[in-house]
């Protein structure tokens, strides 16, 4: 069951919601729900061999009718992208976050962004060509500034009055177990945009 009155819903307003709002609220305590079970548990998943583009549509199903008509929705997907070794569930739910944290940057309107692509191969490094396949999750929000960049990832930390601060800790700690990384990109003219690399399936 979802406690709705974690996301501050008073009893009875549920049913004066309509079917988006009562989306957001139902979607939100979930996630709230999952991460701090995510947090508690000691890593498990199945790794498989995984689209990420497949990834993608799947978390689209669930999200896209909660974006505002004032949001606008862009997706690019790398035609053919290699499979990446990874638990296709637990992915979702990295994706899910990022879109949710997304939306609240944004606020009523907006231009959202969702990328997949190969990762070219750079010499600085010696990573080999189409080692890494990318998702990037775009905002058009004021940004964030360098102070909460610092300390995004850390567990508990959120500048939300009902935040868990666990979503992006959770997020990392997942991409981390599959031997990836995710950085973020932020400024006041461009908004805000997390990048997750993960490794192809070899």
């Amino acid at each position: 069951l979802i406690n709705l009155g974690a996301k501050g819903v008073e009893p009875g307003r549920l049913s004066r919601l309509n079917s988006r709002e009562a989306t957001t609220v139902c979607l939100d305590s979930h996630l709230h729900a999952k991460e701090f079970l995510e947090y508690a548990r000691p890593f498990q998943a199945l790794l498989t061999p995984v689209d990420l583009n497949d990834v993608v549509r799947k978390t689209l199903q669930l999200f896209q009718h909660d974006l505002p008509d004032t949001i606008q929705l862009e997706v690019s997907l790398q035609d053919n992208v290699p499979l990446v070794q990874g638990d296709a569930q637990q992915l979702r739910q990295v994706l899910l976050n990022l879109v949710i944290n997304a939306k609240h940057a944004m606020g009523s309107k907006g231009l959202l962004q969702i990328r997949t692509q190969v990762l070219e191969a750079d010499a600085q490094n010696n990573e080999a060509a189409g080692a890494k396949v990318q998702l990037c999750v775009q905002d058009s929000g004021t940004g964030i500034p360098a102070h909460v960049r610092e300390k995004i990832f850390i567990p508990f930390f959120t500048t939300k009055e009902k935040g868990t601060g666990l979503g992006l800790s959770v997020c990392q700690r997942i991409i981390r177990h599959h031997r990836g990384r995710i950085n973020l990109h932020s400024s006041a003219d461009e908004g805000t945009t997390f990048v997750v690399e993960l490794p192809i399936q070899t």
